[in-house]
């Protein structure tokens, strides 16, 4: 006889629940309730509930600081660095004292982490990808512009086809020329 079917517990679904909240994956949390993950797989729509809502509840408590970081880099941030000199005896080089200096610097902005900051933060008005919607007739687009760049690189001639013979260029006057 073989085994008997599995029926995820309510004791279960609390461990999936938990095992959400902490971050681990699928397979973990099959392996933490004992099961494989085909039985996982298989039992899905029980856990997926619990799974759903550790998964909105849990957050990151890094994720604040790397936002925050971000942030602080791409609006330049002061900073201190501390300097420790030693001060030696001229004749013996035996350090008597030692001085210590506090230097203020300036990290400046980085043009990268704006982007990055403002495309995830303020997606509307700062998009990678933008859309066109074209209106009306778009069969002849290619021929339009065909008679766009003639009339541009006709402007750009002077009048003249490109098909008139070039004119010579003037000698340069320093360079002699042999019959």
């Amino acid at each position: 006889m073989g085994r008997e079917p599995y029926i995820p517990s309510e004791q279960h679904i609390e461990t999936a629940y938990q095992g959400a909240l902490k971050g681990l994956t699928e397979v973990q949390i099959a392996e933490s309730i004992g099961i494989g993950r085909s039985t996982f797989q298989r039992h899905k729509d029980a856990f997926r509930g619990a799974i759903k809502k550790a998964r909105a509840e849990s957050v990151d408590p890094n994720c604040d600081r790397v936002e925050d970081s971000l942030l602080k880099e791409a609006t330049g941030y002061e900073f201190q660095e501390t300097h420790i000199e030693q001060i030696k005896e001229k004749k013996t080089g035996k350090v008597t004292a030692e001085k210590i200096k506090i230097i203020t610097k300036w990290f400046r902005p980085n043009p990268l982490s704006m982007v990055f900051y403002l495309i995830n933060k303020r997606s509307d008005l700062w998009q990678s990808i933008h859309k066109v919607d074209v209106v009306g007739n778009v069969d002849n687009v290619s021929d339009r512009f065909k008679e766009i760049s003639k009339i541009m690189r006709e402007r750009d001639l002077g009048g003249k086809s490109e098909d008139a013979p070039k004119t010579a260029t003037r000698p340069d006057p320093d360079t002699k020329s042999v019959p």
